[in-house]
């Protein structure tokens, strides 16, 4: 079971500034004390990306899972590609070794949707399971309900770690 915490609404699209999620990363730091036999999942959509926000999570410890935007490019066998190249086809596909993305090494996942769109995830924890973790994000969103005008764009979800062992 996943349980939003702490979510930021806002009526825009686009990136968001580096100041929100630095603030919400605070605000959970202030209002909610981490236990030992939890793990919390910053679980954040595609405009959550880039080296000063990874850097934020990685100094706080934050386990995350991110949507990434599918034109990100990457070095793949000495060439240089967009991430939608990686993942291409239909069915999910998890990428067995770690790729460097904003800095930061990232274990990814992804694939091509119905609708042309790509949905690809990235998390710096080592899991066959990262799709899975995003989708608690995407069910929390549907279940608030806040109307199209208005979504959650961040979402921290508290497991059980014994939900949440890696697979890889």
């Amino acid at each position: 079971m996943s349980i939003p915490l702490l979510w930021q609404v806002y009526n825009r699209q686009g990136n968001t500034a580096y100041s929100i999620p630095k603030a919400l990363l605070s605000c959970f730091d202030k209002w909610i004390e981490r236990k030992p036999h939890q793990q919390v999942w910053w679980v954040a959509d595609r405009e959550y990306t880039g080296k000063d926000c990874f850097r934020e999570l990685l100094e706080r410890k934050m386990q995350f899972c991110i949507r990434l935007r599918k034109n990100v490019t990457l070095t793949h066998h000495n060439k240089k590609i967009s991430l939608h190249g990686l993942f291409g086809c239909p069915t999910l596909r998890t990428l067995s070794k770690p790729r460097k993305l904003y800095g930061t090494n990232l274990c990814l996942a992804g694939q091509k949707l119905p609708d042309g769109d790509y949905f690809i995830v990235g998390s710096p924890t080592r899991t066959r399971r990262l799709a899975r973790i995003y989708q608690h994000r995407w069910l929390a969103d549907h279940q608030l309900q806040l109307g199209s005008a208005s979504k959650p764009c961040l979402l921290l979800s508290s497991q059980e770690a014994s939900t949440w062992k890696a697979a890889g």
